[in-house]
């Protein structure tokens, strides 16, 4: 018999390499568990980054997200495994082709050092798209991180505010090394010289000498952030005339340079105003020093009691002319109502109101938009006295929001209105032509076999060819009508005032006849025909879902009968049927195939 204690052992021994086997495989599940995981989350936030982003072995694609694949317009298959060169033009906007900078840009990439420049790409319309790229070498072998950031709605902007400077009232300049590089209108206005005099000449000589050491001490603290109000100095116009500025400057980067963007006003009169009236009028020269926005007091009845000149200004009315002017003269009466109850709550609850958006009538009768504050003010006894508060106009803004949100009423690809705008102007045509007793005309429009021309020739050729399509009926209908672009080859037309059926029939035939040209897009020349359906107000419907259902039963007929014609619900049609014709005919370099 063998002792118990010989067998435990012998049996602790037979089973520990098990145990340490079964504990090896929990730990390889729980490893294996977390690099999935960590795949996931990779693959998560690459897929997810607002970027696009490319993985580059050599110059070759390896693995793109697909915002790459929205940037590019292109599958994933018509990537991977290619170089960046099929979607990047031959030429980049620096005049070096394309292969020789990405190869240029490959060899300057250090290890842990990314790269940054500029990348023009070519986006789903072969329209070029401007990027900023970030390269990065990963593990220090071949492989490249690309990063590209669409820069177009930054141009855009860029755009924008390059014709705010230019037409700015105040004096803007970029300078470059303590050397003017660019000074809009104003500026020159303000110095005497003219843009090209002003190209290239020293700050400097524009300040008057007593003042160019406080100038430079101001102008430093400012770029680094300790002083943030405007401050001014005595400028030397090219006559030699004396004027009082009042600057503001910041530090840019400009194609890789260090510059300085300044804003500068003639406060000549101010500081005249100052002065004379010191010591009576503190406050006065205060608020002009200090406040670029408009400073205003009122009396409980809401009429000026002091201002300053951006107040005035922003009114259109001399400063003589603002002075005693109640709200109630330069807001509009739809307007009026809302002022009153702000201005009433502050004087009931003594709290201060920011944030109230002020529509203003100006002197001239063109509207004006402003934000403002108001708070109450006492007098030495603690009663109310009157309001107090700081505005600035919100015009400019106020178009900018309007400019974006007419982009919503315009179709992207051709410019024409979209469904939306063209379904309110729609309604609108509705309710004109019942209260005047008219008629209207619309017309909905197929592209006969246009798909056969994308499956043919791609997509990028039929986007063109809509965009010819496009402008072809823009030139044919007149001001007040309207050609929308409703979605794919589908368009509709709003043909106001027509006097009967048979002037509706002769725009049809107008419309049929204007495609039996071919449109040009190049290297084709493209032959293709409508199928059109029309509708009249008030026969066929007197609201929209009628009418459209009865243009689109025409339009349906016209198909029936074999397309490239028009037609109403019931009734006259017209067609001009070549259905054994291609639906295109493609020329390229005077040869004819199919």
């Amino acid at each position: 018999m063998i002792p118990s204690s010989a067998r435990t052992a012998r049996l602790e021994r037979h089973t520990a390499p098990m145990q340490d086997r079964r504990k090896t495989k929990a730990q390889l599940i729980d490893e294996l568990s977390i690099l999935r995981d960590r795949e996931a989350l990779r693959q998560r936030l690459f897929s997810s980054v607002g970027d696009a982003v490319l993985v580059l072995d050599g110059f070759r694609i390896e693995d793109c997200n697909p915002r790459a694949l929205a940037m590019f317009g292109r599958a994933r298959e018509q990537l991977v495994g290619r170089t960046p060169l099929v979607v990047s033009p031959e030429r980049q906007p620096n005049g070096i082709p394309s292969a020789r900078l990405g190869a240029d840009l490959l060899a300057a990439i250090q290890p842990g050092e990314p790269l940054r420049c500029e990348w023009q790409y070519l986006g789903p319309n072969g329209t070029p798209v401007s990027t900023e790229l970030v390269l990065h070498r990963l593990d220090g072998g071949s492989r490249v991180l690309a990063v590209s950031h669409d820069l177009t709605e930054r141009k855009s902007v860029d755009d924008l505010y390059r014709a705010l400077a230019r037409n700015s009232p105040i004096g803007v300049f970029l300078a470059v090394g303590g050397k003017f590089v660019y000074t809009n209108r104003k500026f020159c206005e303000l110095t005497g010289y003219g843009r090209k005099e002003l190209s290239g000449r020293l700050s400097g000589e524009l300040i008057h000498p007593e003042d160019r050491d406080w100038v430079r001490q101001n102008a430093l603290l400012m770029l680094q952030g300790v002083v943030t109000e405007p401050f001014e100095f005595r400028a030397v116009k090219k006559d030699g005339a004396i004027a009082w500025n009042m600057e503001t400057v910041t530090s840019i980067t400009v194609r890789g340079q260090r510059a300085v963007l300044g804003n500068c006003m003639d406060v000549t009169r101010q500081k005249l105003t100052e002065a004379a009236l010191r010591e009576s009028e503190a406050r006065y020269r205060t608020i002009i020093t200090d406040i670029a926005d408009g400073y205003y007091e009122v009396d409980l009845a809401g009429r000026f009691t002091f201002f300053n000149d951006r107040v005035w200004q922003m009114l259109g009315y001399t400063r003589e002319e603002t002075m005693g002017l109640s709200y109630l003269q330069y807001t509009p009466e739809a307007a009026a109502k809302k002022v009153f109850e702000v201005f009433n709550k502050v004087y009931r609850t003594g709290e201060p109101y920011h944030g109230l958006e002020w529509e203003v009538m100006r002197k001239d009768g063109t509207l004006g938009f402003g934000e403002t504050s108001v708070s109450l003010i006492r007098d030495a006894d603690g009663n109310p006295a009157g309001f107090r508060g700081i505005v600035r106009e919100t015009t400019e803004r106020r178009k900018m929001e309007e400019i974006i949100l007419s982009l919503a009423y315009q179709d992207s690809l051709t410019g024409l209105p979209n469904r939306r705008a063209f379904l309110e102007r729609f309604a609108r045509e509705i309710a004109r032509s019942g209260r005047h007793g008219r008629q209207f005309m619309i017309a909905m429009m197929d592209l006969d076999r246009f798909k056969e021309v994308n499956d043919t020739l791609g997509h990028p050729t039929g986007d063109r060819l809509l965009q010819a399509v496009a402008e072809r009926l823009r030139g044919l209908l007149r001001k007040e009508d309207t050609v929308a672009r409703l979605g794919g080859d589908e368009f509709a037309l709003l043909i106001p005032d027509i006097s009967d059926r048979t002037a509706g029939e002769r725009i049809g035939d107008k419309l049929v006849a204007a495609f039996q040209s071919a449109f040009t897009v190049d290297p084709h020349f493209l032959q293709i025909t409508t199928s059109i359906g029309m509708a009249v107000y008030p026969d066929d419907g007197t609201d929209e879902e009628a009418l459209i259902r009865n243009a689109d039963v025409a339009l349906y007929r016209v198909k029936e009968k074999g397309r490239n014609g028009w037609a109403w619900r019931e009734g006259n049609s017209r067609d001009q049927s070549r259905q054994g014709d291609l639906p295109f005919l493609n020329r390229s370099k005077g040869r004819e195939s199919s």
